[in-house]
């Protein structure tokens, strides 16, 4: 109907139909302000649907207009500025199959108002730069609406491509396939938009990192990460589009220490990521984001200086706003710290600045790994519940110290850290071994603690 129908009646219709379904957005707006809830799916859903349909109708309606004083930009421009307004308001509580459609009907928009204004010779090529510049407004408008269901699985690729060892098959069946298929259809609307990468980085929003991370082979530099680092921050701290986001600190960051010295990398960059990403790596409630979160917080902390790094990984294990489990998961980080600075020789230029082959690391960090937590847990005056004990993250903390503990005096032969002292294996054995033996001595009427931490002893 929209192609059969007169173009300039079809543009009036549409735009009345816009200004219904804005009014239906605010009073989804009102409803969840008054009701405290959301407002049904059906009617997200009827939203959201209504402005994937008029997005294409303008796409047909346009290109027959009579040639007339307003230019096809003047004419796009309000009614997809209306339009992008209701699918942010509405897209976040819409379903994944709504968002699938709507970016299918702006990718074909794209297409046909495309071709059209190519073909066009009636105007000049400022008026097809202005339709073009409506046309990446309103996709990125959706991609960012809708980044959470795009699910291209790209985070999934990058660590495929940066950790081949640590990779476990990967099928996501009629998902991945669909997956696919959004993928194919943002990467021809960046082509028949001609969005190149330099396009795209002249305006650092959200939307065209998007857009960036659907483009093949494209590879972000640490001075655009500095630009787009606000970006970058505030998508992380809101769970929004992670798939993108973490996708391209990986491809960027995981290469960056072959190639370059790791003194190179701002830490004003580093800083806030290892923050924001330890927290990530606790409570995404999804399993693979967050073993992909915790390796790139692996591949950051690698890039610090080492006194940085000690520092971060001090706080990781005695900020009590760090999740039970990345306290424990942390210990590995400081094992994998350890056996990096061990390995560089000893007396070397290498080995003299990295502060996990000296002293100082058992200064720092000896009084949190060598000790239970809190250091008082194993006395005999506590008469500690076994099962309460095994309730907390403390078993699984004290198996990684041991772990640590025992990888440290092997490898550290030369006794670069101190630990091989005498005191400070008197101190190790006073203050963690001999407690412990003595609380599990007091358990041995039960198995569990036995199996759990007996072995290790």
């Amino acid at each position: 109907m929209a192609e059969s129908s007169s173009a300039k009646e079809v543009v009036m219709a549409t735009q009345e139909v816009v200004e219904t379904i804005e009014l239906m957005s605010q009073s989804s707006e009102q409803y969840d302000d008054e009701q405290d809830s959301a407002p049904p799916f059906q009617q997200l859903a009827c939203i959201l649907m209504m402005s994937a349909v008029l997005i294409v109708v303008l796409a047909t309606a346009i290109p027959r207009l009579p040639r007339r004083k307003q230019t096809p930009s003047e004419v796009l421009r309000p009614l997809f500025a209306e339009l992008g307004s209701v699918v942010s308001h509405t897209a976040s509580d819409a379903m994944p199959s709504d968002h699938r459609k709507l970016i299918t009907s702006t990718v074909r928009t794209v297409s046909i108002l495309n071709r059209w204004m190519a073909s066009e010779s009636s105007h000049d090529s400022s008026e097809h730069d202005n339709v073009v510049d409506v046309l990446y407004s309103l996709l990125t408008t959706v991609v960012e609406a809708c980044a959470n269901n795009i699910d291209s699985h790209l985070a999934q690729q990058a660590f495929q491509r940066q950790f081949p060892r640590l990779v476990v098959p990967f099928s996501d069946g009629d998902s991945s396939t669909q997956s696919e298929d959004i993928t194919r259809e943002l990467q021809t609307a960046i082509a028949d938009l001609h969005l190149t990468p330099s396009r795209l980085q002249a305006e650092p929003t959200l939307g065209s990192l998007i857009l960036l991370a659907h483009t093949p082979s494209y590879t972000f530099t640490t001075s655009l990460l500095t630009a787009f680092f606000a970006v970058i921050l505030m998508a992380l701290q809101t769970n929004h589009a992670l798939d993108e986001v973490l996708a391209l600190l990986i491809y960027t960051i995981v290469p960056f220490r072959a190639h370059s010295p790791a003194s190179d990398f701002p830490p004003d960059l580093l800083i806030p990521l290892a923050h924001i990403l330890s927290s990530l790596a606790s409570v995404h409630p999804d399993s693979a984001t967050r073993h992909h979160t915790f390796r790139l917080l692996a591949s950051i902390l690698a890039l610090a200086p080492s006194p940085l790094r000690l520092q971060l990984l001090h706080e990781l294990l005695t900020d009590e706003d760090t999740a039970p489990q990345m306290r424990v998961a942390a210990i590995g980080l400081v094992k994998d710290a350890l056996l990096e600075a061990l390995a560089a020789p000893a007396g070397s230029e290498e080995s003299s600045r990295n502060v996990f082959a000296s002293h100082l690391l058992l200064r720092t960090l000896g009084p949190i790994l060598l000790h239970p937590h809190p250091p008082s847990l194993f006395d005999t005056a506590n008469q500690l519940d076994q099962q309460d004990f095994l309730d907390t993250a403390e078993p699984l903390r004290l198996v990684e110290c041991l772990a640590l503990c025992y990888v440290w005096l092997l490898r550290d032969v030369q006794n670069r850290t101190g630990l091989r002292d005498a005191d400070n294996l008197r101190n190790v054995e006073h203050t963690l071994l001999e407690p412990l033996r003595r609380q599990l001595r007091t358990w041995d009427n039960g198995m569990d603690g036995s199996i759990l931490l007996g072995g290790l002893m």
